[in-house]
């Protein structure tokens, strides 16, 4: 295994246990203020939600709007500009 290989994996690993740190968006706001140099790998619904988001990615969805994720649900990427409509999400921070 190759050493950049390793490093990638510490990464994700680092992200699905949050090691970067979580943030908690409701429909009233994010727990703590969301800049716009904040990116997130995961958006996790704890309850059903409606999220608009911004995903930073070369291919595949580029940006959601009135996107649904029931309760547990998950999406992942490299997201900012996170905002929740209906319903409360965490989401993990990622480097």
């Amino acid at each position: 295994m190759s050493r950049n290989s390793v490093e990638q994996d510490s990464v994700k690993n680092k992200n699905s246990f949050g090691i970067y740190g979580i943030n908690r968006i409701t429909s009233a706001g994010a727990l703590i203020a969301i800049t716009s140099d904040d990116r997130f790998s995961v958006i996790e619904a704890v309850e059903d939600s409606v999220i608009d988001f911004t995903n930073d990615v070369a291919k595949g969805v580029l940006s959601g709007s009135s996107w649904a994720i029931p309760k547990g649900g998950r999406i992942y990427g490299y997201f900012h500009g996170i905002s929740v409509t209906s319903g409360a999400v965490v989401a993990y921070y990622t480097e």
